[in-house]
């Protein structure tokens, strides 16, 4: 049976490809040099840097958030017509405000971070000029303060449906997630590969900080800086457009008190997609490869998501017998 998080009981609930920015090598330094003996220094290091750390709890730094994403995404795309006499990187203003059909002076206002609103007509033109992926669009949307056409905040508990779905998908473990990553629901095979999500300690109720807080799970995935800085990419996406509520800066702000550096993989504003990848995680006595997927419910379930992990047998990697030792973990 599944178990429910939010009651405590077993059975029904009730109730890569990522845009880089240009200040994406602070996170690349954190992967690639930090360890935990030499974690104070690097991070003094780093905050000698000047490196900026805006998070999206007020008004001003959104407006800044979303000046410096129209200012990178502008960078990195290339004219139609390429000059070799050409020395601004990527776009001119004038290109982009001819492109979306605005003024170049109010464009260059929103590149300035000033106090201006921004009509959903404009948004749209915008994403039409600067090319953005759908990824890109939501996120767009949610700096602007224009969320009519994102999802809206979950209110409904998942329903018993939902829960009975996770453990029809044993043998594979898989669990269910609200729209910051908590986890609602797992099976057995979920807790025997990645143990048990508890509510009480906040540490090991959420996917995102469990990556960071559980020393288990920096241990558990051998791709483990890929699968965090994927999460955190995709935590920033999906959740752009309630930023400022209370459940989204509650992980945020746990996340930069407790884990030394975090700041500057948060401060890097990558965004992702959720990904249909391969992970490579330590069971038993050996190594595993899991296919993951999500899959997204409709009706009135459709504010969570489902995590599924498939064993990938066709692994180059020598590999244990997974679905027998998850069988063993649980009986």
């Amino acid at each position: 049976m599944a178990l429910c998080r939010q009651t405590g009981e077993t059975g029904g609930c009730k109730g890569g490809d990522y845009r880089a920015t240009k200040n994406h090598w602070p996170i690349l330094c954190f992967f690639a040099h930090i360890g935990i003996g030499d974690m104070e220094e690097w991070v003094k290091r780093m905050e000698d840097t000047g490196t900026r750390t805006d998070t999206l709890h007020s008004d001003e730094s959104r407006r800044r958030e979303l000046a410096d994403f129209l200012r990178r995404t502008r960078e990195r795309l290339r004219p139609e017509k390429p000059s070799s006499k050409r020395r601004t990187p990527g776009l001119r203003r004038e290109e982009v405000s001819d492109a979306a059909g605005i003024s170049v002076t109010w464009y260059t206002w929103l590149e300035q971070a000033r106090d201006i609103a921004v009509s959903t007509e404009t948004l749209n033109r915008l994403v039409e000029a600067l090319r953005l992926d759908r990824t890109e669009t939501r996120y767009l949307y949610g700096l602007a303060g224009r969320t009519g056409e994102l999802p809206a905040e979950s209110t409904v508990p998942p329903s018993e449906s939902l829960c009975e779905l996770v453990t029809g998908l044993m043998p594979h473990p898989a669990y269910a997630m609200d729209r910051v990553f908590n986890v609602v629901a797992s099976n057995p095979s979920s807790d025997a590969l990645f143990g048990r999500f508890d509510t009480d300690q906040p540490a090991k109720s959420n996917i995102l900080t469990r990556l960071f807080l559980d020393p288990d799970w920096k241990s558990l995935f051998v791709d483990w800086s890929a699968v965090a800085r994927s999460a955190v990419a995709q935590f920033r996406a999906s959740t752009s457009a309630f930023a400022q509520e209370k459940d989204a800066t509650e992980i945020v702000s746990l996340l930069l008190e407790e884990v030394p550096g975090f700041k500057y993989i948060w401060a890097a504003a990558e965004l992702a997609e959720s990904p249909n990848w391969t992970k490579t995680i330590r069971c038993g006595h050996g190594v595993c490869r899991y296919d993951y997927a999500l899959l997204r419910p409709e009706g009135g379930d459709r504010d969570y998501t489902i995590a599924i992990y498939r064993l990938n047998r066709s692994a180059s990697v020598p590999v244990c017998n997974s679905n027998r030792w998850l069988s063993a973990s649980w009986k």
